[in-house]
Parts: C-alpha cells; sequence; structure tokens
C-alpha cells in the first residue's frame, strides 16, 4: 500500500518510509526522527521514558534499516496528511501506528511484557490497555476446544 500511495501521490522515500517504521517498531515520531542505526537495531539514545532502547530491524522494513537518514518530522506530518486525505480519513493521527504495532503483537499471542519492552514503557500499567486484546485470544483458544 505504501509504494502505491507514493507513487501515485509523487512522496520521496524517507517521509513515506515513517509509517511502515512506526508500524513494525512501535516508535514514536520522535523517536523515528532521531533513530540509528547500529549492527541491526535500531538505537533510540533519547526516548520519552529518558531510558535509551534499542529495536530489531524486522526483514519487512530492513531496506529502511539499510538507507535510512534522518527523518524531518514536519516532512512526516505533511506525509500523514497527504495520505490521510488521499484515503478520505479524519481522526488518523501517526501516534496510532504505535497502538496497532502493539495490538497485532497482543493478537499474535506477544506477552504483555515483551510488548511494553518493545514500546519502551517503564511502567507495566502502561502496556495494560491492551491486555483485552489477550483476553480476546483466550476466548478464541477457549472456544477451539469446546467445538469438538
Amino acid at each position: 500500500m505504501c509504494m502505491a500511495i507514493r507513487r501515485r501521490m509523487g512522496l520521496w522515500l524517507s517521509p513515506i518510509n515513517a509509517l511502515p517504521l512506526a508500524f513494525y517498531t512501535g516508535m514514536r515520531l520522535g523517536e523515528i526522527c532521531k533513530a540509528k542505526v547500529i549492527n541491526g537495531y535500531f538505537v533510540l539514545q533519547t526516548t520519552k521514558n529518558g531510558s535509551p532502547r534499542q529495536l530489531p530491524i524486522d526483514r519487512k522494513i530492513a531496506y529502511i534499516g539499510r538507507n535510512i537518514r534522518p527523518f524531518n518530522r514536519n516532512r512526516i506530518q505533511n506525509v500523514i496528511k497527504k495520505v490521510k486525505k488521499s484515503l478520505g480519513l479524519k481522526t488518523y493521527h501517526f501516534h496510532d501506528l504505535r497502538h496497532s504495532c502493539a495490538s497485532a503483537m497482543v493478537q499474535n499471542d506477544v506477552d504483555l511484557f515483551h510488548v511494553g519492552a518493545v514500546l519502551g514503557h517503564k511502567d507495566m500499567r502502561s502496556t495494560q490497555r491492551y491486555a483485552h486484546l489477550a483476553t480476546e485470544n483466550l476466548t478464541a483458544a477457549i472456544s477451539k476446544i469446546s467445538s469438538k
């Protein structure tokens, strides 16, 4: 989808790459703008909670890791505006990609401890907002055995 949007809208490669980067890492916009790549990891020296962290580079975004250059916050926000307009979205925010990342991890059976570690949460209470998704997975698991 990103490539089609980029082609249709004539967007530069760098800012549009912030979208899959946010989804596959859970990084905040400010973290993406400051991320460095070292030995196959996105390295974040400055984070919201004050603790540096490293995130492995997923194969789906390896092309970004190989070609990373500093992202410009304003250019990324302009891309978001264009994408919202193109898709007819009214209430979409860049930060929603971070929540989508967390939700996708929980729905794929990643435990809340590791979800919080990826997102850089110091306090598990921040990660607890995704607990209901894990409960929904448990319901589906139990219903599978009761249907036999």
